[in-house]
């Protein structure tokens, strides 16, 4: 981007933390600490606004790891997809339903209201049963793909960048499969 004191309207509209009373749902901001693009104090001072409006919001801070977090040491790049798909799980659904901490329904539609909710969706490890590859590995294609606007062989580079190998018509089935069931989710 620019420079900031050459561009201070563009930098104001495009500031989160000038938007953070915006944020309506649960927020997880995974931040490499060696990272010289984004300073991990400007995400503690983000995360600190969040905590004071009342906002939920997890921070994921890894130790050794750049701006491109998952481009550097396998095991923190594993620990963070590990922490993203929990909080995929917690937050977009897996069968489990709403988390028991969700006050507001409890409070507005009772306990039975939020067991019916829980049952409605098939738990997510019988959504993949009998795939090859392991639904973690679904969730992350089907998600970047719909999320970054990025091609099928550019997921099969990535996929190959992290040792898995996949071709680009098994993410595309994925994809087609997969992307219903993840916004009936997604939407609850």
């Amino acid at each position: 981007m620019m420079a900031p004191q050459d561009h201070p309207a563009e930098y104001a509209a495009s500031s989160a933390f000038l938007r953070s009373s915006n944020l309506a749902d649960h927020l997880m901001i995974i931040h490499g600490m060696r990272d010289q693009i984004v300073l991990f104090k400007d995400s503690v001072t983000l995360v600190q606004r969040l905590i004071e409006e009342g906002k939920d919001v997890d921070l994921v801070a890894l130790p050794n790891a750049p701006h491109g977090w998952d481009t550097g040491d396998l095991a923190q790049t594993r620990f963070a997809y590990r922490k993203l798909i929990d909080f995929f799980r917690l937050h977009l659904g897996d069968g489990s339903g709403p988390s028991v901490l969700d006050s507001a329904l409890v409070q507005t539609r009772g306990w039975r209201a939020m067991i019916e909710e829980m049952q409605r969706f098939v738990p997510i490890e019988d959504v993949f049963k009998g795939r090859h590859f392991d639904g973690q590995i679904i969730i992350l294609c089907v998600t970047w793909y719909t999320s970054f606007k990025l091609s099928l062989r550019d997921l099969v580079v990535m996929m190959a960048d992290r040792g898995i190998s996949v071709t680009h018509t098994t993410i595309l089935r994925w994809v087609q499969r997969y992307l219903p069931e993840f916004e009936k989710r997604w939407r609850r």
